[in-house]
Parts: C-alpha cells; structure tokens; sequence
C-alpha cells in the first residue's frame, strides 16, 4: 500500500475536459512550466537520471492553485547519459508515446519531449490526443504549422484573444519542436522550462498574472523557482486506498447488477457461473497458468472433468457496461475453430471473470521462444498453424455486419490445444480501456506487432491485423523472437537481408530449412510476410487473401509429397 500526497485539484485530463470549468492562458502556462521542471530534474538532477515514460494529462495532477504535480512512475526508465540504450519492452500511451521510441526502442529522455509537445499542443487548443479512437489532433497541428498561421485555426476560444496571440505562437514553435521527428532536433527540457519561463517573465513585466505551484515533482521541492512563482500549498491531506483492501466491496447481488448480469442471463450459450461455484472450479485459484491482458490465468475444471481456463476481464462502470455486454455477447456467438470459445462468466465479483475453453499446448510465444522452445516444429506444423490462425482473424473481419478487428495479434494470443490447433485469444474485451482506464499501455512490449499506421492515427483496421499476422509469419520461419540479440529487429532484419539477397533464406530455421521444396515454401511464405508488412496499407492483402495463399502452399506439398 502506498501513502501519496492528496491533490484536490484532480488531473489535466479531467480540467482540460471540462469545457465549463475556466482555465486562463497564464494558468496553462504555470502547468505547462512545472511540469517541464520536473522532467527537466528528472532528466538532468536524478541520480542515475530517469525518463518517466507515460507523461500525458492523465498523469499531471492539480493543486488548487494549478500547481502541476507529476504522476505515475510505474513505467519510468533509468538510462545513462554516456551509451545508447534499447529495450525490448516498449510501452507507453497511444496518442504521447513517442513514435521513435515506438520504432526502435531506444531509451532517451527526449521520447518525454515528445510526448510533452502533445501535452502543450493540448493545452493551447483544449483537445484530446487521442479520442473516439481517432490521433488526428497532432497530424492536424503539424500540418497546420506547415502552413503557417494556420494553427491559430486551432487556438481555444477562451484564450485566444488578440493580446495572447504572439505568446500562443511561441508556445506552438515550441510545441513544433519538441514533436520533431529527429530526436537531435528536439530541445532538452530544461531548455524548453526556459523558454517556458521566459514566457512567462515577460507576461509578468507586463502585468498579467502569473499563476503555478511550486511542487513539481512529488516529495521534490523546486530550489530554482523565484519567489514571484512561489504560492504557499495547502496542507497536505494522505489517504489510503481502502478499497484496495476490500473494505468497500460491493456484495454478490450488486456486483451482478453492475456487471450486466440481468441482460447477459438471457444470452443463449452463455453459462453464469456464480462465486462459489468459480472457487469450486478453480480450486481457490490453485493452479495459475500465465498473466494475460487484463491480469491472471487460472486453470479450472468443470464437473464434467473438463478443462478451462479462467481469467479477470475488465472493471465494469456504468459507462462501459453496455459495451461489455455487447464484447460478451459476440464472443459467446463467434463459434469458430480457431477462435478460443468463451463458456461462461462469473458476475458476482467486483471485475467479472471469464471462464474459456482451455488450451493444452499452451501459447505460440510459449512454443516458439519459451519454456516449451525444445518442441520440435516441423514445417507443416508452422504452416497449419499459420493457416488456422489467419482462417480465424479471416472469420472475424467478415463477422456479421461488422468487421470485428482484434488489435492485439501476436504469439502471446494465439493459444494451441493438444492437437496444435491455434485458437485466438485476447479479443474484443481491449476496446473498453479506454485512455482514462488503462488503454494507453496495452501497446506494453508488443510494439513489433502493432502496424505503425494505427500508431501514427490511432485508427485500427482489419489491415492493423494483417500487419500483426506478418510479423507473427517472420517468427514462424525464423523461430526468432521479434526482437532478439537484445535490440535486433525482426521486421527490420528480414527485409534487409531480402533487399540484399533477393531472399530471406539466411533467416531461415535451420530446422526446417533442409530440403529445397521446404526453402521454396518458407521463401514463399517470407515474400507473403513482406506484403502483410507494408507501410502502405492498401498495399497488404486482406486475411482472406491470406488465407488462400497459404492453403495453396499446403496444397503444392501436399501434391508433392
């Protein structure tokens, strides 16, 4: 349990969001300034120096002053300042995650100048990012800038006055640079706390109020701030968080009321289970099998002797219920081979559980590169599994009406019963984390799967899977991980070595890369992973396209053989 300073004021995200509630030019720019010290600190006074990973108004707390306060160090990074660092783990919130970082993860503190660039641009227009899965605040700013004066388009009513006018322009050309695509040409932060101060020194010559806290970073105080920037804090007030310890629980009844429980009831092959029965089937939770999206995995085992596997989904508020019903009710309906059937759920619980068909073999990522990597794989195999994964994703684009998109394919999510039929996993249930909940770090560690173009917009297509499902291809025919030899890439490897040589057969597998009629398929697989991982995405084939590729390479060795 932690003890925290308590911030009345609440987050950015939430007084930025309130259209009626009045912020002042000078105010946003005392946010603006605080928080550039604290990263300026963290960057340059921290021993070792650290980069907090994850700044975004979510994470920017208020006192009742505007005094900004730095949040959420769960994702901060130590790096040194004499040797380039990578990290296999990238992670991050769509719509401030540093496309850089994003690309290459490499450690440095100017991805929290990018990211610092969306705040200010968010701060001047009073937009969101990222919002109704759409990015397009940034891309619009940047080519606004282009075109000159046009950002002034995108100025918040509210401060836009002509006496804000120049200052408004100053903090765009600063906002332009910290966005800079070349990390060399995006200012340090305590360069930016400068010219943020500057800012603002000027406006104080001039009259205007001035307004910032002097708590920057929590528990750190800020010996440079002048007295002029200096408002005397509240007294501080700690709190615990005490439904963390189960005080304020709701009981069964509520919790299945809150959770959907009376519309989902009357879903037809869905079974509700109840608590008692859940600790039955579980055994308490005994038998943990992994830790998925949304928290852990238990093995269970229904009365029938029938293996399951059960799992937390996500915390049910009034806002999201109606979309978790619908999540529920089209995994319940989608039945497909290879896509893992959802048996039931246990509402009587504050986040509900999700009991699931189990799966033996365990996960591809488990296969490939994991405990069970000593599994010989031959080639047919690999391509089964290829085959019945895209025969899956191919199901749900052409779902119904609506193309249902998974948005997190990688080997993690395809899960292998004991005949090694792929089942996917993992779907559907990501859409409800919103910015607010948790959705900006479900893009943790699996970078390498996530098409560039859904994060550069924000806007996820069935093509977002098709990008996915290459990367997972490379990893078949290679059995490499996606990054390996600590910050290789994949991708990136491959596609050199096939520029170079006209073939990906160095690549290869050894294991399976013995025969010649076994090198013609994986380079025929390798050249099919390519156009899935195009840049452009009207240049990727769609899955169904997929789909009939890889069974015509199924078919030719099966005529072969």
């Amino acid at each position: 349990m932690m003890i925290t300073e308590y911030i009345s004021g609440g987050s950015l995200r939430e007084v930025l969001g309130c259209k009626d509630y009045p912020i002042s030019l000078d105010q946003r720019l005392g946010i603006a300034l605080d928080c550039a010290k604290a990263l300026s600190y963290m960057h340059s006074s921290m021993c070792p120096p650290t980069i907090h990973g994850d700044f975004k108004p979510g994470n920017i707390l208020l006192d009742d002053n505007f005094g900004a306060k730095l949040y959420d160090f769960g994702i901060s990074r130590m790096f040194s300042k004499d040797s380039t660092q990578y990290t296999v783990n990238v992670i991050g919130s769509i719509g401030y995650l540093d496309p850089l970082f994003a690309k290459t993860g490499c450690i440095d503190p100017k991805s929290d100048v990018y990211s610092f660039g969306v705040v200010l641009v968010e701060l001047v227009t009073r937009k969101k990012a990222y919002e109704n899965g759409s990015m397009g605040l940034i891309e619009t700013f940047v080519q606004a800038v282009r075109k000159g004066t046009k950002a002034r388009e995108m100025f918040d009513a509210d401060i836009a006055q002509s006496s804000n006018i120049k200052v408004l322009d100053k903090i765009v050309n600063l906002a332009a640079e910290c966005l800079r695509m070349e990390m060399s040409k995006r200012p340090r932060m305590e360069d930016v706390a400068e010219r943020l101060r500057m800012l603002i020194k000027a406006r104080c010559q001039k009259g205007q109020e001035k307004t910032a806290g002097h708590w920057t970073l929590w528990g750190k105080q800020d010996n440079n701030t002048t007295q002029s920037e200096r408002i005397s804090s509240s007294n501080s007030t700690v709190f615990f968080n005490l439904n963390s310890l189960g005080i304020f629980s709701r009981n069964a009844h509520t919790n299945f009321k809150r959770n959907g429980g009376p519309v989902l009831q009357n879903v037809k092959g869905l079974y509700i289970f109840t608590k008692s029965e859940l600790r039955k089937i579980t055994n308490n939770n005994s038998e943990f099998l992994s830790v998925g999206s949304f928290g852990k995995v238990c093995k269970g085992t229904l009365p029938e002797n029938t293996a399951v596997a059960v799992m937390s989904s996500v915390k049910v508020t009034e806002a999201l219920k109606e979309q978790f019903i619908e999540q529920i009710e089209i995994q319940t309906h989608m039945m497909h081979v290879n896509i893992l059937n959802l048996i039931g759920c246990c509402l009587e619980v504050d986040v509900p559980m999700l009991v699931y068909e189990f799966a033996g073999k365990g996960s591809l990522q488990d296969i490939l590169h994991g405990n069970s990597r000593n599994q010989k794989l031959p080639l047919d195999l690999r391509l089964h599994i290829a085959i019945g994964t895209a025969q899956g994703l191919t199901y749900m684009h052409s779902y119904g009406n609506q193309a249902i998109r998974h948005g997190d394919v990688k080997p993690d999510n395809i899960l292998l019963d004991d005949k090694f039929v792929p089942k996917i996993s993992d779907f559907g249930l990501w859409k409800l984390l919103r910015e607010e909940y948790y959705f900006g770090k479900i893009v943790a560690g699996d970078m390498a799967y996530v098409d560039p173009v859904f994060l550069k917009t924000g806007q996820l297509t069935e093509k977002s899977d098709v990008y996915s499902f290459g990367a997972i291809l490379l990893e078949l025919i290679t059995r490499k991980p996606s990054v390996y030899d600590e910050y290789c890439s994949l991708i990136l490897e491959f596609r050199k070595v096939c520029e170079k040589e006209k073939s990906g057969r160095a690549m290869m597998d050894k294991e399976i890369a013995t025969e010649e009629e076994d090198i013609y398929c994986l380079e025929e697989i390798g050249k099919l992973a390519i156009e899935c991982l195009k840049e452009d995405v009207e240049d990727r084939p769609d899955m169904a396209a997929v789909v009939e590729r890889l069974v015509m390479l199924k078919k030719d060795r099966m005529l072969e053989s």
